[in-house]
């Protein structure tokens, strides 16, 4: 049987940052990347229309955390003319990752883990084609976990030439954050001439980007600083509307994002389940916004409809409500890994803990509720590259 000293498993952004970041460091003997049975970077990336953008700059979307500006420098190289500040079409991104994917010169496996447990000193991986291995140390970098009616599926697998319906239909969208903004661009793009209508808790799209000033570092680290003394969801909330009083609120929530592990370490575990109950929307709303563009032609389309009540009938509905952080202990090979005791749920019922081994490491999504903020490229390929440094320091 084939050993590693380390396993990457998981075929999204965040394990090619593992694998860039192994590569890089050097893992001090031989590493295998599990990218698992998709070809591509997950289906964000995979999407064949070019108003799909994304929903940073990008000067900031390099998978390098000492050159986050990358991406646009290999976009130049590509002769590809984009400003650094563009929201450039997610296809390219998707392009951009595939070019990355190929320096990887170490062992890479496209069957799926179903597996994992402890053998002897080492992690024995199970493989959904029979075979095995073993790693001496395992990163776990499986992406935040998927609804079972994931929009994207249903988009991605839609034939060629499929006809929408009539334009005296609605289709309705639950859901109206970023992934509703997606299907709402694609369902426009594939032809559909109807309603749309989007409907929510809050009956409100996610906000756009803007120019803005940014916070002065000194008030940036005096509102966190500020921050980390809450008492409650209501007083935390009260507090980040009082800052919005004396600066931009998007100024507010850019300088909260590097203290937000901090934060969300210091506060206690009631506080953090209120927010994840009663704030996480609102907060998602203003942290997670869409490019300018993007909601100019949302605001122009006069049949396009949001609201927090659902329409009275609808052609079809699209759960685009977002990622199934309670399904994370589902998410294979998590089972096998919570039934050995490796890891566990955490507390608040989102995601997965850290896990206290020094020979197992999880990046990305899954750590969702352990951390806020873990989805986005700059924590990936930050978490990435410590994991990799702290499982080769063993």
């Amino acid at each position: 049987m084939q050993i590693y000293d380390l396993a990457i498993i998981g075929g999204g952004p965040a394990g090619l940052f593992c694998a860039l970041a192994a590569q890089s460091q050097g893992s001090g003997g031989k590493s295998v990347w599990i990218r698992g049975g998709r070809p591509d970077f997950g289906p964000a990336y995979a999407t064949p229309f070019d108003v799909h953008v994304l929903n940073v700059p990008a000067e900031r979307m390099g998978a390098y955390p000492d050159q986050p500006n990358h991406f646009w420098r290999w976009l130049q190289e590509q002769e590809l003319t984009f400003a650094a500040d563009a929201y450039v079409p997610r296809l390219l991104y998707g392009r951009y990752l595939s070019s990355l994917s190929t320096q990887w010169d170490s062992d890479q496996i496209t069957s799926v883990v179903i597996a994992a447990s402890r053998e002897a000193d080492a992690w024995r991986v199970q493989l959904d084609d029979g075979s095995a291995l073993l790693a001496r140390t395992l990163i776990l970098a499986l992406g935040p976990p998927r609804q079972s009616a994931d929009p994207w599926d249903w988009l991605l697998a839609l034939p060629p030439g499929w006809a929408p319906p009539p334009e005296s239909e609605t289709i309705a969208l639950r859901g109206s954050g970023l992934t509703a903004v997606d299907m709402a661009l694609a369902l426009r793009a594939l032809g559909f001439r109807g309603r749309i209508h989007a409907y929510s808790r809050s009956g409100a799209w996610s906000q756009s980007h803007a120019p803005t000033k940014p916070l002065n570092p000194a008030d940036a680290s005096k509102l966190a600083d500020d921050l980390t003394s809450a008492t409650s969801a209501s007083d935390v909330v009260s507090r980040i509307k009082r800052a919005t009083g004396r600066a931009p609120w998007r100024s507010v929530i850019d300088a909260l994002r590097p203290h937000s592990a901090r934060l969300w370490s210091v506060w206690p575990i009631a506080l953090r389940g209120r927010l994840l109950r009663h704030g996480l929307s609102p907060w998602n709303r203003h942290r997670h916004r869409m490019a300018p563009e993007i909601a100019a032609l949302l605001s122009g389309d006069d049949n396009l409809v949001v609201s927090q009540a659902p329409p009275t009938s609808a052609a079809f509905t699209l759960d685009c409500t977002g990622f199934a952080y309670r399904n994370a202990t589902e998410a294979l090979p998590m089972p096998s890994l919570i039934a050995d005791g490796h890891v566990q749920r955490h507390s608040l019922g989102r995601g997965v803990a850290p896990p206290e081994r020094d020979d197992l490491a999880i990046v990305g999504g899954m750590l969702f509720g352990a951390l806020i903020e873990t989805t986005a490229v700059p924590e990936l390929r930050a978490q990435a590259w410590d994991a990799v440094r702290r499982l080769c320091s063993t």
